[in-house]
């Protein structure tokens, strides 16, 4: 009995954690970075996953902090797909 209590009590105050969140997101907005966020990614451009990488970085900077300079460098022997890909999302290519 005193069990149960325990989790009901530890359930709500959860819950009620979890809808202050979503009133923060919805009502005050996202934190948005200024000139003081940069995004560096660290990847092999022969990686299979490397675009979709660039392109996720792309997508959570539109939604999230646009004003946000990202930076890709490749640590593989460089793609020239990748950073005609970068040019176009406007993300800074370096190849190592």
């Amino acid at each position: 009995m005193i069990l149960e209590c325990i989790t009901g009590i530890l359930a709500a105050i959860g819950f009620i954690c979890i809808l202050r969140s979503v009133y923060d997101i919805l009502c005050k907005g996202y934190p948005r970075a200024g000139d003081h966020a940069e995004l560096y990614l660290f990847i092999d451009g022969g990686d299979p996953g490397a675009e979709q990488l660039l392109r996720a970085a792309h997508r959570a900077r539109s939604a999230f902090l646009p004003d946000m300079p990202v930076v890709f460098i490749d640590t593989g022997e460089g793609s020239e797909a990748l950073r005609s890909l970068a040019g176009r999302l406007d993300i800074e290519y370096f190849g190592i």
